[in-house]
């Protein structure tokens, strides 16, 4: 039987780390090639070692995997200060005055 599980990959100093989310099981390599493939080879090592008690408790059935835009930091001033410019915030009369409004605390 084939499923398709996600893979997440990330670089970790100087090797890939591969995480299989659905069923947490990790794996890594030198390359991204290398950490896909060796996290395929846990992925089935766990098939085949785990008792089916055991994927059921770490089968996490739904996981999902998006991307989020956020602002942040000198990005998130540009943005106000492009939607001011719109007409979507109060206007200001310098980059310091909505400096300080973004740093005002509540």
């Amino acid at each position: 039987m084939n499923t398709t599980l996600t893979a997440i990959i990330e670089r970790e100093d100087d090797i890939y780390v591969a995480l299989c989310p659905e069923f947490d099981v990790v794996s890594q390599g030198a390359t991204v090639r290398e950490a896909r493939e060796n996290l395929r080879e846990a992925l089935e090592l766990f098939f085949e070692q785990a008792s089916p008690e055991e994927q059921e408790r770490r089968n996490r059935r739904e996981v999902y995997v998006t991307n989020l835009n956020i602002a942040v930091g000198y990005a998130a001033t540009i943005e106000a200060m492009k939607e001011a410019c719109r007409g979507g915030l109060p206007r200001f009369a310098g980059v310091e005055e909505l400096l300080d409004d973004l740093h005002a605390e509540d």
